[in-house]
């Protein structure tokens, strides 16, 4: 992530309303551990801790690295335990050789991938995992279908196209972890109107309508919320692993 920020100006906003993670998917990552039970895991662009906080629960130790100080802060604040550095994911500042897995949550498609994936590469312990994984909305549901459509009046240059990309392909192509496996979690958040109000304030491609196109854009998004008869939110959530290979 380089030059301004965007969740900068929304990192509280980004830690209560953005969705957490579902225990199949955790069940999934824990898998992955070492047979002591009791991994090292550098979760990159942690933001406000959304993944690393469940893992801690896990009974794990986690490096959270984040470059956006606001993200870091407010991260401490909602969730003390968390041990963060400020870093990017194309320089880590941790020792190689060190971590059982690598996670990246939500935030992969901000990366360079190449530069990103040796970055994880080498701080893996031989045979250690990289996980990457998003929330993806499924756009088909009323709620969601909404929404896209406002965003696609408000900002039309918006392209959202990495939540079908297939994150395989970088990792195949580095050359520098065994196969991919691929895995998806359907779930659903029941949501208020204010839910979603504070969910579209957390994303970035919202943000970038600018303050007084936003209070628009959130009018509007808010009358027409309150026509629909159900407004949770169906995810889809997407989680790609591959093994370091052995060098």
């Amino acid at each position: 992530m380089k030059g301004s920020n965007p969740f900068d100006q929304c990192s509280q906003e980004y830690s209560r309303f953005r969705p957490d993670y579902p225990a199949a998917l955790l069940d999934d990552i824990r898998s992955l551990w070492p047979l002591s039970g009791h991994p090292l895991v550098i979760d990159v662009g942690a933001g406000t801790g959304k993944a690393s906080a469940p893992l801690i629960d896990c009974n794990a130790s986690v490096i959270s690295v984040e470059p956006s100080l606001a993200m870091i802060a407010e991260g401490r604040r909602s969730y003390p335990k968390l041990n963060y550095v400020c870093g990017t994911s194309e320089e880590i500042p941790i020792e190689s050789n060190a971590a059982d897995l690598v996670t990246a949550a939500q935030s992969f498609h901000w990366f360079n991938a190449p530069r990103a994936l040796a970055e994880f590469a080498r701080i893996l312990k031989p045979g250690g995992y990289v996980c990457l994984f998003w929330n993806s909305r499924i756009s088909d549901s009323p709620t969601s279908k909404l929404f896209d459509d406002l965003v696609h009046k408000w900002n039309p240059e918006h392209n959202h196209a990495y939540r079908d990309k297939d994150w395989s392909l970088p990792i195949r192509e580095s050359g520098l972890f065994g196969p991919v496996e691929h895995r998806q979690f359907p779930w659903t958040v029941p949501m208020t109107i204010d839910d979603w109000i504070g969910l579209a304030r957390s994303i970035s491609y919202v943000q970038s309508i600018g303050p007084e196109k936003l209070l628009q854009f959130e009018s509007e998004f808010r009358d027409s919320l309150s026509r629909l008869t159900t407004i949770e939110c169906r995810y889809t959530t997407d989680l790609w692993t591959a093994r370091r290979r052995d060098h």
